[in-house]
């Protein structure tokens, strides 16, 4: 299973700035790794659980929700 996740700081949120991530973790546990070094809070936005992904997937299924 992968998890397709969506998460921003607060000052890049203001600039509309998202960032895209995958991994066969959960979304939560990922950005808690990723905050380790970010001296500003991460935000995670939305995550989905999928089967499979590949980078065409994954970017019609951001157009698709608008981020």
């Amino acid at each position: 299973m992968n998890t397709l996740y969506i998460y921003t700081t607060k000052s890049d949120r203001k600039k509309g700035y998202y960032k895209f991530g995958q991994t066969s973790n959960t979304a939560e546990n990922r950005v808690t790794q990723q905050q380790t070094g970010n001296s500003e809070l991460l935000e995670l936005i939305y995550f989905i659980e999928v089967c499979f992904v590949d980078m065409k997937t994954k970017h019609a299924y951001v157009k698709k929700r608008h981020f």
